[in-house]
């Protein structure tokens, strides 16, 4: 039995399409009550596709949206944490200096020139240029003040103050005592003193720098802007000083807490989620050591507030996929009851006129096509974009980490993303949706130059000749498009070859013929001027007549599980259909198998059309282009994670960016009077200005100002170029997109 070949298809052959129809309607003719298995099959397979896509993809989002918004609270904290560390350690750094200057002054006085005049006019001046410093208070060995810079009772004694005991009893050279109100200003307090030595080195008192907590609250909150939560300073014992919002001051942490147990792990620095001892938030904290000082500093971000937002976002993002799989599944069953209608219409039609029956089953074979050509615009639109928020995403993590593992994690995903975005391009190609960058150039020399490459791709196993009418008029095609499909038919050539050699034991032969030629119209060849026939004929085993039926079939291959998705011939059909031509297939077992691509003569010059930058632009790998102009872009787009991703990288480019949501608001600013260089616009944007609408109101309002369009497709294929300057194909990276806005500027 003799292995069929050549399977990895997705469309209808106008020549073989009525043999086709004919076997369906006598298979089907006997059991009109049964529907076909084959297109049950095929529903089943793509309903479930329409499920699994939206939520796995709302998974991966989900799940890389809520990593992305704990690493961000991440940043805050310990950024946050870090500002104030430095306005702490400046402080007590001051104090220290002070406390020092002090020293100085009276280590050579005696009690009495200490408690002069003079000496508190000298401690005067200096509390009077430093903000931060409330009071400057001088003791002698006895707690006795000898000297303050606020008034005092005559006696005053400091000898129960806990700064004055600790440095009479354990000589610390830097203490911040306890928190207190202090009764000479009747404003919370807390002191940082120094010991002083006489010149035996006994005790001679102590010197204190007394602070207010509000010079460093003001600080801490000015630290914490951009962030809500908790900002404190505490001792190393746990004893909270300051605490931002109020509340706990004073509080001794327990030795069990969290943050008592994180800094006895990780001495200088250290990030931990917990629940707040003071107000019982869950909050992701980051602290710091304010060295040398026995002080801590930490910050912690409210984390209920950010999930809450990234929950949000999650149901709305779910509903929306909710609403889409709802959507196309309907129109699935809907496609199927019908198909399932029509084969039973047909089997008792055929009894009655065979020609007619053909007919209509040829019309009803096309509108099922055509629906499913629908359905596949729809799933890759939405897929493009979810994918263009995924390679965005990815591009920014693998961009902004150091970590080798976390990096190659990126970029395998990155990969596995771009190939879906193929798949999706592959959708978009059966549905002759693609953007064409057509030329007018001549098929005898495109192959000619594709040989080479054409002769490795079939490998040495295999001859590959080619044989071209000379003088072919030139044809309207897109190069790059039109070389992909003629690699394909060889590469499938090749495995038919290669899959059947062992049972025909003949050599490889593949035949590449270009020729002017008639158009097929259903079956019956009639004068057609005007078209090039690009046959691919190749020796081997062949299809059988069920399989070459099913050869362009959506979605059906004979290959292993892996070797191919069913859209390989499918993107070649919509391909040539999408330039005006047609495709017909050729195959019997044991025969080989013959491909022939109708391709139209370009009747006048053509204008290159815009250019389709392809998703990813080289991957986040490939190098950077020079950056342009710096430029003020409006963003419109419906969608807000698309629309923030993009607001991003342009930034990063160091454009002026401001976004909306959508046409209306777009046209409102600028007859508002806003002036841009660039509008940067999605094109399909539902209950709304859409964007090729919105790019000729543009035009006709600020002609000076350049419109750059993007979508996941265009619904008739193509864009208009005068009021459009380029166009960018999502999914997209930011290389991509720098690139595009370079060249919609200049």
């Amino acid at each position: 039995m003799k292995r069929p070949s050549r399977l990895d298809h997705a469309a209808s052959a106008p020549a073989d399409e009525g043999q086709a129809v004919r076997r369906r309607g006598a298979r089907g003719a006997g059991h009109p009550d049964k529907p076909p298995l084959a297109v049950s099959r095929s529903m089943m397979a793509l309903l479930a596709l329409i499920v699994l896509l939206p939520v796995l993809v709302l998974v991966a989002v989900g799940s890389d949206r809520r990593r992305m918004v704990l690493e961000e609270a991440r940043r805050d904290a310990e950024a946050t944490a870090s500002i104030m560390q430095q306005h702490a350690r400046r402080l007590f750094e001051t104090q220290e200096l002070v406390l020092e200057l002090v020293a100085d002054m009276i280590s050579d006085m005696e009690e009495a020139a200490i408690a002069s005049d003079g000496l508190r006019r000298q401690l005067l001046s200096i509390v009077a240029r430093l903000d931060q410093t409330d009071s400057l208070w001088i003791t002698n060995a006895e707690g006795d003040v000898l000297a303050s810079t606020v008034p005092f009772a005559p006696g005053r004694n400091l000898a129960d103050l806990e700064s004055f005991r600790e440095q009479r009893d354990r000589a610390q050279p830097r203490y911040i005592g306890s928190r207190y109100v202090s009764p000479a200003t009747g404003r919370p307090s807390f002191a940082i003193s120094r010991r002083r030595i006489s010149p035996d080195g006994r005790f001679n008192g102590t010197i204190h720098a007394v602070i207010s907590p509000e010079v460093l609250e003001e600080a801490f909150a000015v630290a914490s802007t951009s962030a809500s939560g908790a900002a404190s300073l505490m001792r190393t014992d746990g004893l909270l000083l300051v605490r931002l919002p109020a509340g706990g001051e004073g509080l001794r942490l327990a030795a069990s807490s969290t943050l008592v147990q994180a800094m006895a792990r990780s001495h200088d620095a250290g990030v931990f989620r917990t629940d707040s001892s003071v107000d019982g938030v869950e909050r992701l904290y980051a602290y710091r050591r304010v060295q040398p000082f026995p002080l801590y500093v930490s910050f912690g971000v409210d984390l209920q507030a950010r999930l809450d937002g990234w929950w949000q976002g999650m149901l709305r993002q779910a509903a929306t996929a909710l609403a889409i799989i709802l959507l196309l599944s309907g129109a699935a069953w809907m496609a199927w009851r019908g198909a399932v209608g029509r084969s039973r219409a047909l089997a008792e039609l055929r009894q009655e006129a065979e020609l007619r029956h053909l007919a209509e089953a040829q019309l009803r074979e096309a509108r099922a096509l055509e629906a499913l050509g629908r359905m596949a615009r729809g799933v890759a639109h939405d897929f493009n974009n979810l994918l263009t928020v995924v390679l965005g995403n990815l591009e920014a993590l693998e961009e902004a980490t150091m970590d080798p593992v976390l990096r190659g994690v990126a970029q395998r995903t990155r990969r596995a993303a771009e190939a879906s975005a193929h798949l999706a391009s592959s959708l978009l190609a059966y549905a002759r949706t693609q953007v064409l960058r057509l030329q007018a150039l001549p098929v005898g020399s495109l192959l000619q130059d594709m040989l080479p490459v054409l002769q490795d791709l079939a490998t040495p196993a295999i001859e590959v000749r080619l044989q071209t009418e000379p003088e072919l008029p030139r044809c309207a095609l897109d190069p790059a498009q039109l070389q992909a499909a003629i690699c394909n038919l060889v590469s499938n050539a090749r495995d038919a070859i290669l899959g059947g050699e062992a049972a025909t034991r003949r050599p490889g032969r593949i035949l590449i013929g270009a020729a002017r030629a008639q158009l097929p119209d259903a079956g019956v060849s009639v004068d057609a001027p005007g078209f090039v026939a690009i046959a691919i004929t190749d020796n081997g085993p062949g299809m059988s007549e069920d399989v070459a039926a099913r050869a362009f079939e959506p979605f059906f291959t004979t290959k292993p599980a892996g070797a191919g998705s069913g859209l390989g011939l499918s993107q070649v059909f919509g391909l040539v259909t999408q330039l005006g031509g047609r495709m017909a297939l050729r195959s019997a077992a044991g025969e080989g198998t013959t491909v022939t691509l109708y391709l139209p003569e370009a009747r006048t010059p053509l204008a290159q059309q815009q250019q389709d930058p392809r998703a990813g632009g080289g991957g986040a790998d490939a190098a950077m282009p020079p950056p342009g102009r710096a430029a003020r872009i409006l963003v419109v787009e419906d969608q807000p994670e698309i629309r923030a991703m993009i607001e991003r990288m342009l930034a990063r480019s160091a454009h002026r960016v401001q976004s909306v949501p959508g046409g209306r608001e777009a046209l409102a600013l600028m007859q508002a009077g806003e002036r841009f260089d660039l509008v940067l616009s999605d094109v399909l944007m539902p209950d709304d200005v859409e964007g090729m609408a919105l790019a000729q109101r543009i035009h006709a309002l600020r002609p000076e100002t350049a419109v750059l369009l993007m979508s996941g497709y265009v619904p008739d294929g193509e864009v208009t170029t005068g009021a459009v300057q380029g166009f960018l194909r999502k999914p997209f990276t930011r290389r991509a997109l720098q690139e595009a806005v370079q060249q919609a500027l200049a």
